[in-house]
């Protein structure tokens, strides 16, 4: 559906974003220049999840939130446990520092959405990440990942799959 335009219950147009095959290569290109900004910066990517981190994620993940940790989720994990670059973050598998920095920290998976799950109307989503007004999430209806506005969650972007939304995130932070 790549340049066609969806509505939604309420009648606005969303953007559906093409589909991208379930693997790194996808992104890989994307991360790597984001490690060489950082790095000219003197910043740091965030290091990847211990397979015992992930495995706990899962548990947690099914227990209190009823979700079933997908596969492309626990492979960016394995690359970096969290994501935070010019103001775009994708949660890690707990609250965790900035890679580099001991007093700003990623929020975890499981306490973000724990968090917004507080709210009735965000119950229907899981949360993977943020920027200023926008949320990333998996929209449990729908059964679609989408960029939505953090006050009304009107969608502004959907994507098939879990990659199709990082690689957004991913492009969307470096302009």
């Amino acid at each position: 559906m790549a340049g066609k335009i969806a509505h939604n219950s309420d009648a606005k147009k969303v953007k559906w974003c093409a589909p991208i095959t379930s693997n790194v290569s996808s992104y890989k290109a994307l991360l790597e220049k984001i490690a060489k900004s950082n790095a000219s910066r003197g910043h740091q990517m965030q290091p990847p999840a211990s397979e015992k981190e992930i495995e706990l994620l899962r548990k947690e993940s099914k227990s209190k939130l009823g979700y079933a940790l997908g596969k492309e989720h626990e492979i960016f994990l394995r690359l970096h446990n969290g994501f935070n670059f010019n103001g775009y973050s994708i949660y890690a598998t707990k609250i965790s520092p900035i890679a580099g920095y001991n007093d700003r920290f990623i929020d975890g998976f499981i306490e973000a959405n724990l968090q917004y799950h507080e709210a009735e109307g965000f119950r229907k989503y899981i949360f993977f990440g943020q920027t200023g007004g926008a949320l990333y999430v998996y929209d449990k209806t729908s059964k679609v990942f989408a960029e939505i506005d953090s006050v009304s969650t009107d969608a502004y972007e959907k994507f098939k799959t879990f990659d199709g939304m990082v690689t957004h995130i991913l492009k969307l932070s470096l302009m």
